[in-house]
């Protein structure tokens, strides 16, 4: 009777009322951290919900995450929210599970900020479970992303794949502790011949996502490095690996227009496995990454392990695990981001626009002297193990579960 009499009463509101009261609803009903949470160690559980299903960095992150914890001792329940953000598109050998019902415990929430109430609720964090949550963020500006902020009052810190990207989560004055833990990579068993086979071209390889945006990976910049530096030569050959390329289709019309009728231009789409990935990746003799940001840059740090010389902007958050001595690093100029860019179109947003005469200098310089590009390879797997490597990490990702982020202590790995 009462429901009667309500339901055409609040149908009657309008809509706009509607939208923040539901909206004011799944705020208030959600758990929040405890202000001093407990840390764990090796034997404990752990909890780490991700998008494990997802070819994508935030993917990788959360499988990297799982192996190094569940390898370092801790009890590592794997909770999939890949159907949840409708991103399922890669299988996982990582078996899951439900959600615990426990009042207390440690999560690890492999999404962005704008979906971390929606999972949140999802996973049933409702008032009265005090768990610390530690919100694993990907971003690739310098300026804190707009409307993020929502999420804090649901987590207890922040993890950075980056120093560069972690910078931008401390500009906000309102940020819980940001701290840094990268993806740890590792060759996983592929291994790159020495020498190229003489039948085969001379292979630079680009990889891209345009749920990412092509603007920000920039593979148009890197056909044109190619080109400037081998034309038409058919003893070289650029391979362009794209997923969701039919999701942006303005962007994938620019891209076949400047591939045009290239016969040494490859475009391969659709999302790979990580065994797959790792096979492409080891049989370039060349990885380019010509991005206009990056929050981490997966690919790069996969070849860099694997033996495989890397060109990149020297800008952002690649620099992470590059140097002059690791990687051919291109110069750049500052630009604004464009108008209209998906999810980067911010007020003083900047990124990088590389030079790619010079990225061309470096292909043809690589491919004319092998016992430099051999070299560089070297330093660069050494380089990015101190890093990246999966001990390296781990005895990070141990620091700071054991002991949960301070408001006035900033750390990285």
């Amino acid at each position: 009777m009462v429901a009667k009499f309500i339901q055409p009463l609040w149908r009657a509101l309008p809509a706009p009322i509607r939208t923040g009261f539901w909206g004011w609803f799944h705020q208030a009903s959600l758990a929040r951290p405890p202000v001093s949470p407990p840390g764990i160690e090796p034997g404990d559980r752990v909890v780490i919900a991700g998008m494990f299903r997802s070819a994508s960095g935030l993917g990788a992150w959360a499988r990297s995450n799982y192996r190094i914890l569940k390898q370092a001792g801790f009890d590592v329940v794997a909770v999939d929210v890949s159907e949840y953000l409708s991103v399922a598109d890669l299988e996982c050998d990582i078996p899951f599970s439900p959600f615990p019902a426990d009042p207390t415990g440690t999560l690890i929430l492999h999404v962005n900020g704008p979906e971390t109430q929606y999972c949140l609720r999802m996973l049933g964090l409702r008032r009265g479970r005090r768990w610390r949550v530690i919100g694993a963020w990907a971003w690739e500006l310098e300026i804190f992303p707009a409307g993020w902020e929502e999420a804090f009052p649901f987590l207890s810190e922040i993890w950075a794949l980056s120093d560069f990207a972690a910078a931008a989560f401390r500009r906000h004055e309102a940020a819980p502790p940001v701290r840094v833990l990268p993806i740890a990579v590792a060759p996983d068993g592929a291994v790159r011949p020495q020498d190229r086979p003489s039948e085969r071209p001379y292979t630079v390889l680009v990889m891209a996502d345009a749920l990412s945006t092509l603007e920000r990976k920039n593979p148009v910049g890197a056909i044109r490095a190619f080109r400037l530096a081998f034309a038409d030569r058919t003893d070289c050959r650029l391979i362009l690996k794209v997923r969701n390329l039919d999701t942006a289709p303005e962007a994938r019309a620019s891209l076949l227009a400047e591939i045009g009728d290239a016969a040494n231009i490859d475009l391969v789409q659709g999302s790979l496995s990580e065994a797959e990935q790792m096979s492409l990746i080891s049989g370039a003799d060349i990885l380019m990454s010509l991005h206009r940001a990056e929050g981490f840059g997966l690919g790069p740090a996969e070849a860099m392990t694997l033996g495989v010389p890397v060109i990149a902007t020297n800008w952002s958050g690649n620099l992470l695990f590059m140097d002059t001595n690791s990687a051919a690093l291109v110069p750049y100029e500052r630009v604004p981001v464009p108008e209209g860019c998906a999810h980067y179109d911010l007020v003083g947003a900047e990124w990088a626009e590389p030079d790619v005469e010079v990225a061309a200098d470096w292909l043809r310089q690589l491919e004319a002297e092998p016992d430099l590009a051999r070299s560089l390879a070297e330093r660069a797997a050494q380089h990015i193990n101190a890093i990246c490597g999966i001990a390296a990490v781990q005895a990070g990702a141990l620091r700071f579960l054991e002991h949960p982020g301070r408001a006035d202590v900033q750390e990285t790995s």
